[in-house]
């Protein structure tokens, strides 16, 4: 089977992204003037619970799934032990939606029947999206036409349906309308490359189980911890800082998908690369991958910490500006985020699934303590400061594993000379253009323009291998 190049894969994967990325972006100004802090905050509040066990019950899949639909070698073999990962997924899901409702109305007052079953159905529903078989196939085209139908549909509709404050629960069905119309076309599209009834047993779940459960049970751990600071916050401050913190988390997450778009695009090539033997080429790729996302994201890092204010004041006006310390804080998450992806990657690739299940409990543990911590002493700022600390230590760890088991060395003083060299080039400008430009936008644009110019031709100066990202070979060649 021939393979798209890499620019291909990355474009559509990229597209994909966008796609599911800005339409929030679209919405957010709207939704924040519409509903106002207190029902974002408890909109925010049920999506994330949903959200948090859609990762619990994921339980690898996607990781796992996607390596064993990048075995091109036997297609029946393939396809059986995908059938046996999604059997697998969709009891744990099962059961998933069950402690979620369990676990809601026990740990929190005033719960809102409508909202806890949308997010259940929201839960029940991700098992039917099957993005590992797509991204196995490296089909990444389709999922972006898939994407973009359903979230056109959604932002029509929140635009047409969402009118005041009072229709926050309307806006959180449509939601949940948008997860079963990709569930329905998954479905249809999805059925020559996986058995949904055929051997369902429990020899096939618990194979399902064998492959899985190393990445399931990091995957419970990390997707308790991802929306943990949310599920802290409520426990100690209002409605409205949560829809505050919210905010400004968002937008930051919102780019490291984006950035992610590469190294995901990247995942099923490089593990056909494993099951063919390149090992060495398949280290040399995950270097220049990671070199890349560094050079990249360091500066959207540094942009979003220096004009924070503007942005959130752009987005969703005066309402929510204590949101920009929280983007400010928070701007350096895009880096270590999307590095950590990557590593945890190549540890999957070479079927380190334990590595990951260590990283998964060192998030979860080290969550609970620092966020506790830090949103008594601190608030929605304390949280900020926890989750990059927490990124921050992951990275560490994630580094020293694949260093110690896929034997790939990382020069650390190469990333040190990059970060320095980003600080320079776009703080010397910024407080130029404080002094010399009046108008923002002039500012803005002044600022990241020529700073990109300065930032890319001081790493070129200063050794640093910039030029192999731009030329045809890096992108075209699978």
């Amino acid at each position: 089977m021939k393979q798209p190049s890499r620019l291909n894969r990355y474009i559509s994967y990229l597209f994909y992204q966008v796609i599911n990325i800005i339409a929030p972006i679209i919405l957010l100004p709207f939704l924040t003037r519409v509903l106002g802090p207190e029902k974002l905050g408890i909109v925010n509040f049920y999506d994330g619970l949903g959200q948090t066990f859609i990762t619990i019950c994921s339980a690898g899949v996607l990781v796992v799934a996607t390596r064993e639909m990048s075995n091109y070698s036997n297609e029946e073999s393939r396809k059986s032990e995908v059938s046996s990962i999604f059997k697998f997924h969709l009891i744990s899901t099962i059961l998933g939606i069950g402690v979620l409702i369990i676990y809601t109305i026990l740990s929190y007052t005033n719960i809102d029947p409508t909202l806890l079953f949308c997010a259940a159905l929201m839960v029940f529903l991700s098992a039917f999206k099957f993005e590992y078989i797509f991204q196995g196939l490296n089909k990444f085209g389709f999922l972006a036409k898939r994407s973009l139908v359903i979230r056109i549909l959604f932002v029509l509709s929140v635009l047409f349906f969402v009118k005041s404050p009072n229709d926050y629960k309307v806006y959180f069905i449509i939601l949940t309308c948008t997860s079963l119309l990709y569930s329905i076309i998954s479905l249809i599209f999805s059925y020559n490359h996986i058995y949904f009834f055929k051997f369902f047993n429990l020899g096939i779940v618990i194979n399902g189980l064998q492959k899985s459960f190393k990445v399931s049970i990091s995957n419970i751990l990390t997707g308790i911890y991802s929306n943990l600071d949310i599920l802290i916050l409520v426990k100690f401050v209002s409605l409205r800082e949560v829809g505050i913190y919210v905010l400004g988390i968002k937008l930051v997450k919102f780019f490291s998908g984006i950035i992610n778009s590469f190294s995901v695009s990247e995942y099923p090539t490089m593990s056909k690369l494993y099951f063919e033997g390149s090992i060495q080429t398949l280290h040399s790729t995950f270097r220049n991958i990671y070199l890349f996302i560094l050079i990249l994201t360091i500066p959207i890092a540094i942009l979003f910490s220096i004009y924070s204010s503007f942005i959130v004041t752009v987005i969703s006006g005066t309402s929510f500006s204590e949101s920009s310390v929280i983007l400010k804080l928070a701007s350096s998450i895009i880096i270590f985020s999307t590095l950590n992806t990557i590593l945890i990657n190549q540890l999957a690739i070479f079927h380190k699934d334990i590595y990951i299940l260590i990283y998964g409990a060192l998030a979860l543990i080290a969550g609970v303590l620092i966020l506790y911590f830090l949103i008594n002493l601190k608030g929605i700022l304390g949280a900020a400061v926890s989750v990059l600390s927490i990124e921050i230590l992951c990275n560490i760890y994630l580094m020293i594993a694949v260093f110690k088991i896929c034997k790939i060395s990382f020069n650390l003083f190469q990333y040190i000379k990059v970060t320095f060299i980003g600080l320079f080039s776009f703080l010397s400008l910024f407080y130029v253009s404080k002094f010399f430009i009046f108008n923002q936008i002039l500012s803005i644009s002044f600022t990241s323009l020529v700073g990109l110019m300065i930032y890319y031709l001081l790493l070129d100066k200063f050794s640093v291998p910039v030029k192999q990202f731009i030329t045809k070979q890096f992108w075209i060649k699978n």
